[in-house]
Protein backbone atom coordinates (compact mmCIF):
# COMPACT_ATOMS: atom_id res chain seq x y z
CA UNK A 1 0.00 0.00 0.00
CA UNK A 2 3.26 2.53 0.56
CA UNK A 3 4.35 1.91 -2.92
CA UNK A 4 0.41 3.43 -4.30
CA UNK A 5 0.53 5.96 -1.30
CA UNK A 6 4.20 7.11 -2.78
CA UNK A 7 2.94 6.99 -6.24
CA UNK A 8 0.41 9.59 -5.69
CA UNK A 9 3.12 11.67 -4.17
CA UNK A 10 4.92 11.54 -7.21
CA UNK A 11 2.03 12.56 -9.61
CA UNK A 12 2.26 16.25 -11.34
CA UNK A 13 -0.66 17.68 -9.36
CA UNK A 14 -0.39 17.04 -5.81
CA UNK A 15 -3.79 15.97 -5.02
CA UNK A 16 -3.63 15.95 -0.79
CA UNK A 17 -7.76 14.55 -0.99
CA UNK A 18 -6.62 11.45 -3.00
CA UNK A 19 -3.49 10.73 -0.65
CA UNK A 20 -5.99 10.72 2.62
CA UNK A 21 -8.23 8.57 1.32
CA UNK A 22 -5.85 6.12 0.21
CA UNK A 23 -4.38 6.29 3.67
CA UNK A 24 -7.77 6.28 5.52
CA UNK A 25 -8.89 2.96 3.04
CA UNK A 26 -5.46 1.22 4.03
CA UNK A 27 -5.75 1.34 7.62
CA UNK A 28 -9.54 0.60 8.08
CA UNK A 29 -8.83 -3.39 8.46
CA UNK A 30 -6.65 -3.02 11.23
CA UNK A 31 -8.96 -0.44 13.03
CA UNK A 32 -12.21 -2.86 12.40
CA UNK A 33 -10.34 -5.81 13.93
CA UNK A 34 -9.11 -3.71 17.08
CA UNK A 35 -13.02 -2.48 17.32
CA UNK A 36 -14.52 -6.01 16.84
CA UNK A 37 -11.48 -7.75 19.36
CA UNK A 38 -11.70 -4.74 21.72
CA UNK A 39 -13.90 -6.43 24.33
CA UNK A 40 -11.70 -9.63 24.29
CA UNK A 41 -8.42 -8.01 24.53
CA UNK A 42 -8.99 -6.07 27.24
CA UNK A 43 -10.56 -9.14 29.16
CA UNK A 44 -7.23 -10.80 28.35
CA UNK A 45 -4.91 -7.89 29.61
CA UNK A 46 -7.17 -8.20 32.88
CA UNK A 47 -6.69 -12.01 33.02
CA UNK A 48 -3.40 -11.77 32.59
CA UNK A 49 -2.49 -8.90 34.95
CA UNK A 50 -4.73 -11.04 37.56
CA UNK A 51 -2.80 -14.21 37.08
CA UNK A 52 0.67 -12.58 37.31
CA UNK A 53 -0.37 -10.84 40.09
CA UNK A 54 1.25 -7.71 39.01
CA UNK A 55 -0.19 -5.47 41.61
CA UNK A 56 1.70 -3.02 43.41
CA UNK A 57 3.10 -4.44 46.43
CA UNK A 58 2.46 -2.17 49.56
CA UNK A 59 5.22 -1.91 52.49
Amino acid sequence: MQVALSSFLTAQPVTIHLIFMAAAVSILPLVLVFVFLQRRLVQFWKCADSDQGLTEEQD
